[in-house]
């Protein structure tokens, strides 16, 4: 106790605590207020406000000036030297040792405006005055349904919610995984979130609920200072039921809502006073106060803005990441599998051979009659764009009428149309799409319309399984037909009528002239906008192949095979076998007009009728060529082109080059050579560290400005569909992998042999950039192999050429020399590659070609797109592959021991054995004697 008296004193006087005696002014209540404290005096106008509040130094090009005459720190503005300078912070914008209102200053050329939408809410109060802030009691349930009560801050600035980690703690509430970056004023990071969780809240003062995803973040401290009580005489507030009854309570805030919740909580009605007095705004919640409370203090000011940055870095990293994504599971989740049961247990058919289908309903929706004011509002806004764009309105007019004439909508009877029970609204807005040969405006239905509690039909729908196949898949197969055809299926999803019960979901409001009643309709058949729609439309044609498959097997087989949402390119190798598709007949059967044909010979086309041919479209951007999936093909010539129109761009910034490079539409790689460089660019600009909308520096700017001025000179390519091959032809697949320091690719190529002469087909390309951690040339080599053994699997399976030769190539007698050896004798690295490479095509033969001949060191290194026209070793392959086996490149086995790296270390250990006999316990008869001897 001596012990303890003593370390208890010495603790005592080495930290003392001093006490200040309670005053009347600290014993009082506390309102929860934004605050500011004495402010020191401004080095540029001597008020009394910080330098980043003066209004004199809001002149960018005046700023470093200042700070340079008045020798403040370039980092923080403070008044030392920015050697000295404690601030971990740099610029924001270029993560630069410089302050961010100082950037325009380091940089050579005016960033253009953001692309993304920022939010600030900025309270400026006079010194020493006390601001309240809107505040609520709410209850918010637990995961078990249980209320707790929470006060919560309703903020306009803010553009995402924000709960606290420990009210998420302490309510159970399960999260989502998700990564936002919130930002203060100035740009600088205020943490990031911890995952979002979905809140159903209400109201303490009026009962009324909604519902609200907040991000999670590890604390709200900045709610919880301090005040004094102010005396509240506030007679134009009397009467009124708070949302906050406890305003002047000191307790914490632990739910912020931004301004996606507050405009569904605000309501009509607002009291307001003399200076310096609150102003109560009405909500569901209650009455709100907010502003001056007329307390004179000294406090510390606070403001607050909330930006989401939802981490475009993740745009940008697919370009380097070493590895490819693993394939996507064709394993149904629980709710895919519920998903395709609805279906499977609801659809039927009408006699006339149409689909009719129940909305699959993940769970029952309520209140969603609420929708209705939405959409009056949209209705009113489209009304007043069709009354300014004369063109729009005829346009969304017919577009209605058309609706309405084919039997797609339907009114609803009077004494329903106040019905609110399994009653949705969907706002409908048009979109204007002038490439299309057929219906150059849309109108798009919204199911993703909130109600006032957050809810929409969209949120009681399941999605359904991913039923399209790969893009790339689809095009390949049809370069194996000689004859083809491609077609439309004419308004596919409203050829499917969604059955009566469900279409009260599906109400519009509508009227074609402002001078008459609106009317209640409701869409009788699927409809876009909702989240079931895609999934809904492909099963039934996929029901549709099963249903009459025995009726049309070709048919059925080209509508599963040759698909990709509503186009179907398809075709036979001959004129006979391709008009014998029974494509039309079978979708025919079950309601579904095929239009927009064509094909490359018009004796595929025999009873099709013109009017239902694809015309020439006149904009002179399509050429003579018809869009097919995002590519061009001619069908006289029997080619395929690129359509490219890069947008002029003056100030050159990380977002924008991005942009431009994801427009490049090559499904098969074709282009690679070309989308190779644009990659590198991007990881080099990516690397300097600059924010999306900050101007590029010179050099990088120059390079992507003559990358983009060439990139036209790609709708110069052609490539030939057709395949060649055939029943008389002969098959092998030959592949290319090559790696540089700043990339590895793979490229894929048929070789057709008929009647002795061999021609070779560029198949499908791809390419990744370099990894940023530093990777040896020679492991990059071995990654471009691996690239290129799945590559190839992939296009054998697609084309069904499984007893075709496979042949790859690599420059790298290493890399050949580790897939020839087994994958144990490698390191780790290696050893995986290698085991992926022999498990996947065991019987593929590996070969040297050398280096000037690989046709995938165009696409490792890069070339220009003016480089890339006419490019025969990327295009056609080695010359040597057009003639005889023993043309190709001779074979040789010997590499030099001083180019063998990564070798498994192999140690051996000459380790002796003694074998010690227990003598000592043998010694003794009892565990007694033996520990007493011993011990």
């Amino acid at each position: 106790m001596t012990f303890i008296n003593k370390r208890i004193l010495t603790l005592n006087a080495a930290n003392p605590k001093t006490t200040k005696p309670a005053s009347e002014q600290s014993r009082s209540a506390k309102t929860h207020v934004a605050k500011r404290s004495e402010p020191s005096q401004c080095p540029l106008c001597k008020g009394k406000h910080s330098l980043m509040g003066c209004p004199d130094f809001k002149v960018a090009s005046e700023r470093k000036t200042v700070v340079e005459t008045n020798k403040l720190c370039f980092n923080c503005l403070g008044n030392h030297q920015v050697a000295k300078c404690k601030s971990t912070r740099n610029c924001f914008t270029c993560n630069a040792r410089h302050h961010s209102m100082l950037h325009d200053a380091y940089v050579s050329a005016t960033a253009p405006p953001a692309e993304v939408s920022t939010l600030s809410a900025v309270g400026k109060a006079d010194d020493s005055k006390a601001i309240l802030l809107a505040t609520a009691r709410v209850t918010i349930a637990d995961r078990h349904g249980d209320p707790h009560e929470v006060r919560v801050l309703i903020d306009l600035g803010s553009e995402v919610s924000i709960v606290s980690e420990s009210l998420v703690q302490r309510l159970r509430l399960p999260r989502s995984r998700t990564r936002v970056s919130i930002f203060s004023i100035g740009g600088s990071q205020s943490g990031s979130t911890r995952g979002k969780v979905s809140l159903t809240i209400k109201s303490k003062t009026t009962g009324a609920t909604l519902t609200a995803v907040a991000f999670v973040l590890p604390r709200l401290s900045l709610y919880q200072g301090a005040a004094n009580k102010c005396r509240i005489s506030w007679p134009h507030l009397r009467g009124l039921s708070l949302a906050d009854p406890r305003f002047a309570a000191n307790d914490p805030v632990e739910l912020l809502l931004g301004a996606e919740v507050c405009s569904t909580i605000l309501e009509d009605g607002l009291r307001q006073s003399e200076p310096q007095t609150p102003i109560a705004q009405k909500t569901i919640l209650g009455w709100i106060l907010s502003g001056g409370c007329g307390a004179t203090l000294h406090c510390h000011h606070s403001s607050l803005q909330c930006t989401a940055d939802h981490d475009l870095a993740e745009l940008v990293r697919r370009f380097w990441e070493q590895e490819s994504e693993p394939p996507a599971s064709v394993t149904l989740t629980p709710e895919e599998e519920e998903c395709e049961q609805h279906f499977v247990r609801t659809h039927e058919r009408t006699p006339a051979g149409r689909y009719v289908v129940r909305l699959p309903f993940a769970s029952t929706p309520k209140h969603l009659a609420e929708t209705r004011k939405p959409a009056e509002r949209l209705l009113t806004a489209m009304e007043r764009k069709c009354a300014r764009d004369f063109r729009f309105g005829e346009l969304y007019r017919s577009f209605m009428r058309e609706y309405e004439d084919l039997g797609h909508l339907e009114a609803v009877a009077p004494s329903d149309e106040n019905t609110t029970r399994g009653v949705c609204y969907l706002p409908h807005h048009g979109v204007l799409k002038e490439a299309s040969t057929t219906t150059k405006l849309r109108v798009v239905f919204n199911g993703s319309q909130r109600t006032s509690s957050g809810d929409s039909l969209n949120d009681h729908l399941f999605a359904g399984a991913n039923l399209l196949p790969a893009l790339a898949d689809v095009l390949l197969r049809w370069r194996r037909h000689r004859y083809v055809m491609i077609t439309d299926i004419e308004k596919m999803y409203r050829q499917i009528i969604v059955h009566p019960e469900d279409r009260d979901h599906q109400r519009i409001l509508w009227r074609s002239a402002v001078e008459l009643l609106v009317r209640v309709l409701r869409l009788t058949t699927v409809t876009y906008g909702l989240t079931c729609s895609p999934w809904v439309a492909i099963r039934t044609l996929l029901q549709l192949a099963k249903d009459e498959g025995a009726r049309f097997p070709r048919g059925a087989i080209a509508l599963e095979d040759d698909r990709y949402v509503d186009d179907v390119v398809t075709g036979a190798d001959t004129i006979d076998d391709a008009v014998a598709v029974q494509l039309r007949e079978l979708c025919t059967a079950g309601g579904f007009p095929l239009r927009k044909w064509a094909a490359n010979s018009e004796d595929v086309l025999v009873g099709i009728p013109q009017e239902h041919r694809l015309k020439r479209a006149l904009h002179v951007w399509e050429t003579d060529g018809h869009s097919t999936l995002g590519l061009r093909w001619h069908p006289t010539e029997d080619e395929f082109s690129f359509a490219i129109r890069p947008r002029a761009i003056t100030v050159f910034t990380k977002r924008r080059v991005l942009s431009e490079t994801a427009r490049l539409f090559d499904p098969l790689g074709w282009l690679t050579p070309v989308v190779i460089r644009a990659k590198i660019l991007i990881q080099s600009t990516w690397l300097k560290g600059l924010d999306w909308d900050a101007p590029l520096p010179s050099a990088d700017a120059q390079q992507w400005g003559s990358f983009l001025e060439e990139l036209p000179r790609l709708e110069l390519v052609r490539v030939t569909r057709w395949l060649d091959s055939g029943a008389d032809s002969r098959v092998e697949i030959h592949g290319f992998a090559d790696a540089s320091e700043r990339g590895y690719a793979a490229a894929v190529y048929l070789r057709v042999t008929r009647n002795g002469s061999a021609t070779l087909h560029l198949l499908m390309a791809k390419s990744k950039v370099a990894p940023i951690r530093q990777v040896s040339l020679a492991r990059l080599e071995l990654s471009a192999a691996a690239l290129l053994t799945k590559l190839t699997r992939h296009a054998r399976d697609t084309l069904r050429l499984s007893t075709a030769p496979i042949y790859l190539w690599s420059d790298a007698r290493v890399t050949l020399y580790w897939i020839r050896g087994h994958a144990s004798r490698w390191k780790t690295f290696m050893a995986n590659r290698v085991s992926l490479i022999q498990r996947t095509l065991p019987e593929a033969q590996w070969r040297h070609v050398p280096g000037r001949e690989n046709p995938a060191d165009c696409a490792s290194r890069g070339i220009a797109p003016s480089e890339l026209i006419g490019h025969p070793l990327w295009w056609t392959g080695p010359p040597w592959l057009r003639e005889d086996r023993t043309q190709w490149p001779a074979e040789s086995d010997e590499i030099p021991d001083a180019e063998m790296p990564e070798r498994k270390a192999v140690v051996q250990a000459a380790v002796g054995r003694i074998d010690t006999k227990p003598d000592t316990l043998l010694r003794f008869s009892s565990l007694h004697r033996l520990l007493r001897v011993t011990a």
